[in-house]
C-alpha cells in the first residue's frame, strides 16, 4: 500500500473513532510500527491529525476527509464495488448520484447506458460529461472538503424529484444502527435521496463496515449494501 493510501486510511478511521492505536494500524495496514508513527507524524505537521502517545485522536472540527485523500484510499475495492453496483442499471433509468468518492468509481460503467443522472457532488460532473452522460445538478451551498451541494436549497430540489435509483455512500455501517456519516447537513440530504429512490444502493467498501460514524441517516434495510467484503 502506498503511503498516501495509508494516510487516507489512518484518516479515515479518525472520522469514525476519534482515535487510532499505532500497532492496530500497523497490524491492519501489515506495515512496521515505525512506519505509522512517521505517518502519524508527517500528518500532524500537516495538522490534518493530533499525535499523542500510542497513537492519534482526530483534529477537532475536522470531520471529513479532504476529497483527494478520499479517492487515495481503497481504489481497487472501489472499482470493484463500482463495477457490481453498476449492472443494477438499465437503460432509460434516473440515476442518483451520492457525493461519495466510491460513487464516482461507478460512472465509467455506466457510459454505455441510456440514462440520466442527477446529483449534488459537483466534482462527479467533469467525468459525467467525459462519458456524455445526460446530466442534471443539484443546487446548494458548496461544502469545501467533500465538494458536495448541501443546505436547504439542495433539500427543496430533492422534494420535487423522484429517481429509479440510487447510489449512496456512507462513513459506517454497523447491522444495530445502520448507515451513518459525521456531517448532519449532508445526513439529512441522504435521508431526502433515499426517501424519493425506488431502489438504493448503499456503496462501501469493508473498512467501514462495524463502526459507527456519528449521524444515523438509513437503516440496514433500507436499500441493499455493496460491499468487497
Amino acid at each position: 500500500m502506498l503511503k498516501r493510501q495509508r494516510q487516507a486510511y489512518i484518516l479515515d478511521l479518525l472520522v469514525r473513532d476519534k482515535f487510532v492505536r499505532v500497532e492496530d494500524l500497523a497490524k491492519d495496514l501489515n506495515v512496521s510500527v515505525v512506519t505509522i508513527r512517521r505517518d502519524i507524524s508527517e500528518l500532524d505537521k500537516k495538522n490534518k491529525l493530533i499525535k499523542v502517545h500510542g497513537g492519534a485522536q482526530v483534529l477537532e472540527g475536522s470531520q471529513d476527509i479532504e476529497l483527494q485523500d478520499r479517492h487515495d484510499q481503497n481504489p481497487k475495492a472501489k472499482i470493484k464495488i463500482a463495477k457490481k453496483a453498476a449492472t443494477y442499471v438499465k437503460d432509460g433509468q434516473s440515476i442518483y448520484l451520492d457525493a461519495g468518492t466510491t460513487c464516482a468509481a461507478v460512472i465509467p460503467f455506466l457510459s454505455q447506458k441510456d440514462i440520466i443522472v442527477y446529483t449534488h457532488g459537483i466534482h462527479h460532473v467533469q467525468e459525467l460529461q467525459k462519458y456524455d452522460i445526460e446530466t442534471y445538478v443539484l443546487g446548494g451551498k458548496i461544502k469545501r472538503k467533500t465538494h458536495a451541494a448541501i443546505g436547504a436549497l439542495t433539500l427543496k430540489y430533492l422534494e420535487h424529484m423522484s429517481f429509479d435509483i440510487a447510489f449512496v455512500g456512507f462513513n459506517a455501517y454497523d447491522t444495530d444502527f445502520g448507515y451513518t456519516t459525521p456531517d448532519d447537513q449532508e445526513a439529512f440530504i441522504k435521508e431526502k435521496i433515499i426517501a424519493q429512490s425506488d431502489k438504493v444502493l448503499f456503496l462501501g467498501d469493508k473498512t467501514k463496515l462495524n463502526r459507527r460514524a456519528g449521524i444515523h441517516f438509513a437503516n440496514v434495510d433500507d436499500g441493499v449494501l455493496i460491499t468487497n467484503d
